[in-house]
């Protein structure tokens, strides 16, 4: 509106500066309209092409707005798969190192047998020697096994203790199962003579007395 006035009055002084009297003033005003109207063709102008422009920018927005989401989504899905992944190889990484540091405290352990009154009554494993103080332990790769016999240099096997069962309990203990000699007896012939052998054998071997 600044610019129309002042265009306006412009025209109007320059037209009056010629001129007296009415004639002067009026042709004065005529120009000043002239001026008005071309003023307001140019802004009328402006505005349409303002108006337009805006209805293109939100056509471009309408259009491409889908095609961002869809890129978005797109780029945060495979943020999520990237994470995924990553996630997987840490946990892979963390049982192999768990593995890792399992077997590696596995090979360094040692078997020890424990020695009570030179013997050896049992076999453990253990990082080293001196873990238990309290106990006699020796490295079970010298040798020997439980119930072995240990004299400060060598291992020795214990003599077997004295049998005091009975020639009864002893011939019980080794005559053939009960079934095979009723079945053998049944078939008789060849069957009941094998069946004989055995039995005699073991009284043999464990005669009254």
């Amino acid at each position: 509106m600044v610019v129309l006035f002042g265009a306006a009055r412009q025209v109007g002084v320059e037209a009056g500066l010629g001129r007296r009297g009415r004639q002067g003033v009026e042709e004065g005003f005529g120009s000043v309209a002239a001026a008005a109207r071309a003023v307001l063709t140019r802004w009328q102008v402006l505005l349409v092409l303002l108006a337009w422009m805006v209805d293109v920018v939100t056509e471009v927005a309408v259009a491409v707005q889908p095609l961002v989401v869809e890129q978005v989504a797109s780029l945060l899905l495979v943020a999520v798969v990237a994470d995924a992944v990553l996630v997987q190889r840490q946990a892979a990484l963390a049982v192999l190192a768990s593995s890792w540091l399992v077997g590696n405290k596995q090979d360094k352990n040692m078997k020890a047998h424990v020695i009570e009154g030179g013997k050896v009554t049992n076999t453990i494993e253990i990082e080293a020697l001196n873990t238990l103080p309290n106990l006699t332990l020796l490295d079970a790769s010298l040798g020997g096994t439980i119930g072995d016999l240990w004299n400060g240099s060598v291992f020795t096997t214990p003599p077997p203790p004295p049998d005091t069962r009975t020639y009864q309990e002893k011939r019980a203990a080794a005559y053939p199962p009960i079934g095979d000699q009723l079945d053998a007896l049944w078939k008789g012939g060849t069957a009941a003579a094998e069946m004989l052998v055995l039995v005699q054998a073991v009284k043999t071997k464990y005669p009254k007395g």
